[in-house]
């Protein structure tokens, strides 16, 4: 009795899933679904025996060669290495792995590219492993040819099912959705309850069980592969319903809209809609790859394949759909009728009328270029054997077209509410009016050429005529007369080949896009895709505000939301669904006739005509897929060699470039799923990759990386997590740390090496020229004091002699006397100064000395100020050069501060470090103006301009901050290697040595 509760709950849950989820593919034949085939010509592997999916998202598939595992785009064998054996019975995917069941003996369990094998030393039944699966508690159970077995995590366990036949072959096995486990044993059927520990025999007899599968009702069906497919009795029950599907079959499901699905060994795919619906049936002849089919597997994103003797095929739900006109049919020219009838205009058929899947002709053999359907509802038709109308579901002559008309394609047609009929010709200027049983030519409106015949024609509610030509040209007509709409208006489409009335005003499409007359102004629409608006032939919005385009890449779905926002912001750009080859669209629109190429059924269906036939969707019960789709990185490979995927990968020496092959794994539309890719460490942003599945990297250099990949399915739902990898590549010796550190090291020793050997040279080059100098003064000095000195001295002696002749109370002698002993004081000043050019002013050691004399010097001058002179650091030898222009550099700056600053305190600062001298003069004066400051001196006096010259001459340099009222500071720098005496240094160094030895 519990069972018989489970189950009437059960099937009320499925059908109250079903009103829900699956009216829409109940009503669908097999053949509106769309098909793939796979063979070995697209890589896919034949004898095709087991079928299921892997929690990452894999397809795998158990072939005569090897096992496979399938992305949706490629297949990929599992190396021998992997697993023991090639020929597989049995596939069932758990515990985020996949159990492997052999044909030889054993099974194994797959994860993570590693495989656990079991056989008979791990209690394993010896045989074939027929079939397996997990039970409500998780425990695994495998139906061998020679027995049944479950396992306990570590060790299989026999289970006998008939003590008389213990080593009697055990077949398919199967987990309802109550919970019970049902297994097949030869031509008994057993089931065990969810919670019971023993087996019970249902008392039917079956053939050779294949595969079991359960109903909506909760009912459990077989397929016999030796008999028919039908459905057993429950436990409790006398008998079994006598419906019996007389199909070979190895195959059997229910798919999740309780549709059952069957494979025949060798009669193709068959499907039955519901219980008592014909048997639709699929067969190599329908693109099967093989009529010898197999295992079925539904996968989580609900589609259906099948593994054949010749492939593998998938069957997939379809939003487009294709009419079922006959073959040969062409140009077709669509119109709404009632009840979501469609009648069809050819060029090669009677006039069609489409109810429901079933195609009836009317009417004498007619080519059709134009329809029309007025606001009344009836159905006119044009062509070259004139203007038709629907009277009583079949075509009337209304009237031929006019005598004078030689060129005979009606290319568009209109009727007013009047009734009155408007056509355009091919190749008849201006527009023809058909009223009162007369024909009317009616010429173009002013500034559209005479000759040219309107594309397109569309009356709106407001009883305006519209009229759309080629060359950007669109006429409105009404009681008031004609408006021409040309680029002054902001039309931009080129040819106008389609009109809609919407709720935002009039739509107009064409050659070179979309745009809306808004405001009596045409506002163009763009999009996300620049081009996808390219080649529109039909519009028509939905009573939802949708807009749907008919267009040469493909049929575009805007939504109302989009529309509304690219109204209010003309740079918007919209974003769209696209539906193309595949979703089920064959061929393309025509741009030329008949025009439009979509129209709206009264039932709310799209219908649209292209020159390989007819397609239809229902805006309102379009099925989208929800699965978030697994991403997997599946290679990594070095120069076409593929390293081992593992946790910190590491790469070999000198890796420059690799290639990572990843998968998104949504096997519905694999072609339209997306996916981006960044390498962390390199890239800073996502880069897309589009449908690729592999990302190239080059110029990669020796550090830790992370590759991530996120991907979406082809509706756009997306996996943000996606899937990653970590590894890193090994430096060579020389890009290592420590290396660098020891390069940077070295580097830093060359360049103070090139520096030092650089200040020798500098240095040595102003000591030659300071010596130079001193040895031309040398030189100076001695020239004066031998020639001009002595010969001085000389004519003061003659000059003495004469005078002490003169009497001495003559006045000449005291004149002469006078002259003489001026002569005398300025032969002592040249004396001075040719001891100055041969000696310095200051000590040989000491500046700071010398300092002193000078301030001792003005002493009486500045008896209020505070004088100090410090001395910082071992006073050194200094050039004779540098000593003397130091000198007179701080002299000067000294005689400034005492003598003209007012200052307070003056210090005089002299520091002998090792890389420079430093003279630093500072008071507390009245400091020097700016003006004065920034030109370098007042004019007529030299002071400041003349210590900034003399510190040039050493390779110095004089820098001088004053502010007003806060004193001045003038500080003389000269480099160590100029300024100190090197024969010197050397000696005091040669000193300090030999002191050590003694």
């Amino acid at each position: 009795m519990l069972g018989v509760w489970r189950s009437v709950s059960c099937t009320l849950v499925l059908f109250l899933f079903s009103l829900t989820c699956s009216a829409l593919d109940r009503n669908r034949s097999l053949q509106q679904f769309h098909h793939t085939s796979w063979t070995i010509n697209e890589g896919a592997p034949g004898q095709i025996s087991a079928l299921a999916q892997t929690d990452d998202g894999y397809l795998w598939l158990a072939a005569p060669d090897a096992l496979y595992r399938f992305d949706g785009v490629r297949f990929e064998a599992i190396p021998d290495d992997v697993i023991p054996q090639t020929t597989i019975q049995s596939l069932f995917a758990a515990n985020g792995g996949l159990w492997v069941g052999y044909q030889k003996n054993g099974v194994s369990f797959l994860k993570d590219g590693r495989a656990r094998h079991y056989d008979q030393q791990d209690g394993l039944p010896f045989g074939t492993a027929m079939g397996l699966q997990a039970d409500a508690e998780g425990t695994l159970w495998v139906t061998t040819s020679t027995g049944l077995a479950r396992f306990d995590g570590k060790r299989w366990h026999k289970v006998t099912l008939d003590p008389a036949q213990p080593e009697a072959e055990t077949r398919a096995v199967f987990l309802d959705r109550d919970g019970t486990l049902w297994v097949a044993m030869k031509d008994r059927v057993f089931y065990l309850w969810a919670g019971s520990h023993a087996f019970e025999e249902t008392g039917e007899r079956i053939g050779f069980a294949g595969r079991f599968a359960q109903a909506p009702d909760g009912r459990v069906w077989v397929a016999e592969a030796d008999g028919a497919i039908h459905p057993l009795r429950r436990p409790g029950e006398k008998s079994a319903p006598a419906t019996r599907i007389e199909i070979q079959s190895a195959g059997i499901l229910f798919d999740r809209d309780g549709v059952l699905w069957m494979s025949g060994l060798g009669s193709g795919m068959h499907r039955q809609s519901r219980a008592g619906a014909p048997i639709e049936t699929f067969t190599r002849r329908d693109g099967l790859s093989a009529d010898y089919a197999w295992p079925l597997f539904e996968d989580r994103e609900g589609n259906i394949w099948a593994g054949t003797s010749g492939g593998l095929d998938r069957f997939r739900y379809s939003a487009l759909i294709q009419a079922p006109f006959p073959d040969g049919a062409h140009d077709f020219a669509l119109v709404p009728g009632e009840h979501g009838e469609v009648w069809a205009g050819t060029t090669t058929h009677r006039l069609m009328r489409l109810r429901g899947e079933e195609v009836s002709e009317h009417g004498p053999q007619l080519r059709v270029t134009a329809t029309n359907r007025d606001r009344r509802g009836t159905l006119w038709f044009g062509g070259p054997q004139g203007i038709w109308r629907v009277i009583d579901g079949e075509p009337k002559l209304v009237s031929p077209l006019p005598s004078s008309v030689v060129v005979d394609d009606v290319q568009a047609l209109a009727v007013d509410d009047a009734g009155v009929v408007w056509a355009a010709i091919q190749g008849v200027g201006g527009l023809w009016k058909y009223e009162n049983n007369r024909w009317t030519n009616l010429p173009n409106a002013p500034g559209v050429e005479a000759r040219r015949a309107p594309r397109t024609l569309l009356t709106d509610s407001h009883r305006q005529l519209w009229i759309a030509y080629a060359n950007n040209a669109l006429v409105r007509s009404d009681a008031s007369g004609m408006h021409l709409y040309s680029q002054n208006e902001g039309l931009s489409l080129g040819d106008v080949l389609a009109l809609f009335e919407g709720r935002h005003g009039l739509w107009a499409a064409g050659e070179k896009g979309l745009q809306l007359l808004h405001s009596d102004r045409f506002q163009s629409v763009s999009a996300t895709d620049p081009k996808a608006l390219h080649g529109i032939s039909g519009v028509v919005e939905t009573a939802e505000g949708d807009l749907w385009l008919h267009t040469m890449g493909g049929i575009l779905h805007i939504a109302a939301a989009e529309l509304d926002r690219a109204v209010q912001d003309p740079k918007y750009a919209v974003s769209f669904d696209r539906f193309d080859y595949l979703d089920g669209l064959v061929g393309r629109p025509t741009l030329l006739r008949p025009l439009p190429t979509m129209i709206q059924g009264d039932d709310g269906r799209l219908w649209f005509a292209t020159d390989d036939g007819v397609v239809w969707i229902d805006p309102r019960h379009i099925v989208r897929n929800s699965q978030v789709p697994r991403i997997a990185i599946t290679s990594l490979n070095i120069k076409g060699v593929a390293q081992p995927l593992k946790p910190g990968i590491q790469l070999p020496v000198g890796t420059r470039s690799l290639e990572i092959d990843f998968a998104v794994l949504s096997l519905s539309i694999p072609e339209r799923a997306h996916a981006r890719y960044q390498l962390e460490g390199m890239d800073d942003s996502w880069r897309d990759a589009g449908s690729r599945r592999q990302a190239g990297f080059t110029n990669l250099g020796p550090g830790g990386y992370r590759f991530r990949v996120v991907g979406s399915n082809n509706d756009g739902v997306w996996n943000e997590e996606g899937a990653s990898l970590e590894f890193s590549i090994l430096p060579a010796f020389y890009q290592t740390h420590w290396f660098r550190i020891l390069a940077i090291a070295v580097a830093l020793m060359l360049l103070a090496g090139l520096y030092q050997l650089r200040m020798r040279q500098v240095s040595k080059q102003m000591h030659d020229r300071l010596a130079e100098r001193i040895a031309e003064r040398e030189r100076i000095a001695r020239e004066l004091h031998d020639t001009l000195l002595q010969g001085f001295q000389g004519l003061i002696l003659r000059f003495q002699s004469v005078v002490d002749r003169i009497p001495t109370q003559e006045p000449a002698r005291q004149m002469m006397e006078s002259a003489l002993e001026r002569a005398d004081q300025v032969l002592v000043d040249g004396r001075d100064r040719v001891r100055d050019l041969r000696s310095s002013e200051a000590t040989e050691s000491d500046l700071a000395e010398a300092f002193k004399q000078v301030a001792q010097e003005v002493a009486a001058e500045s008896a209020t100020i505070d004088l100090q002179i410090v001395e910082i650091g071992t006073a050194r030898p200094l050039h004779p050069i540098v000593r003397d222009e130091a000198y007179w550099i701080g002299r000067e700056a000294l005689l400034n501060a005492l003598r003209h600053a007012q200052a307070k305190a003056v210090e005089v600062e002299v520091q002998y470090e090792p890389r420079e001298l430093r003279i630093n003069v500072r008071d507390d004066g009245r400091g020097i103006p700016d003006d004065v400051l920034e030109s370098g001196g007042r004019d007529g006096r030299w002071g400041l301009t003349g210590m900034r010259e003399r510190a040039r001459k050493i390779h110095g340099r004089v820098e001088i901050w004053s502010r007003s009222d806060a004193g001045t500071e003038v500080q003389l720098r000269v480099p160590g290697a100029i300024a100190y005496d090197q024969a010197a240094r050397r000696t005091s160094w040669f000193q300090r040595i030999s002191s050590l030895y003694r």
